[in-house]
């Protein structure tokens, strides 16, 4: 008989992707139009190498991220970081 347990024991676990802080990179040039990716500064990582270029969800309607904005970034099961939030006024 298979003992189904001890394979899942040995198995290693499955971790979920990280959501990681940070912001609006200052030393790139921030979205100038909505198909335009940007780049984010994680300080737990880097505050000289942003990641990028991540794409950016257009949560707050005719606004667009400004260089400083905060975000949440994700990264994929590939590793690719994606924004899943930013900080903006809604116009």
């Amino acid at each position: 008989m298979v003992v189904v347990t001890e394979g899942l024991r040995r198995a290693a676990p499955v971790a979920q992707p990280p959501i990681v802080a940070g912001y609006v990179s200052p030393s790139r040039p921030a979205p100038a139009g909505f198909a335009d990716p940007v780049w984010v500064i994680v300080p737990s990582h880097s505050i000289d190498t942003p990641y990028g270029p991540c794409d950016w969800p257009a949560i707050h309607g005719a606004t667009k991220p400004a260089q400083g904005s905060p975000v949440w970034l994700a990264f994929d099961n590939d590793g690719t970081p994606i924004v899943i939030f930013w900080a903006g006024a809604h116009t």
